[in-house]
C-alpha cells in the first residue's frame, strides 16, 4: 500500500474543514439551546450539529 503524503496546503485545508465542522457543532447547539432560527430545525432541515459531528468524526478518524 502506497502512502500518500499531503502537501502543506492540503493539510491546512483539511484542518480548516475540521475547524469549520467543530464550530458548526457549537453554533448548532447554541441555536437549539436559545431557540434561534427554529425554521432551520427538523423536519424542515436536518440538525446542523448532527451533520457537522459526522463530518468532524470522518475528518478526524479517517483522513487525519
Amino acid at each position: 500500500m502506497a502512502i500518500y503524503r499531503l502537501t502543506e496546503r492540503e493539510s491546512l485545508f483539511l484542518d480548516a474543514l475540521r475547524a469549520l465542522a467543530s464550530q458548526s457543532v457549537v453554533i448548532g447547539h447554541a441555536m437549539s439551546f436559545f431557540g434561534v432560527a427554529k425554521f432551520m430545525h427538523e423536519p424542515n432541515f436536518p440538525w446542523i450539529q448532527n451533520i457537522a459531528v459526522a463530518v468532524f468524526f470522518v475528518m478526524s478518524g479517517i483522513v487525519i
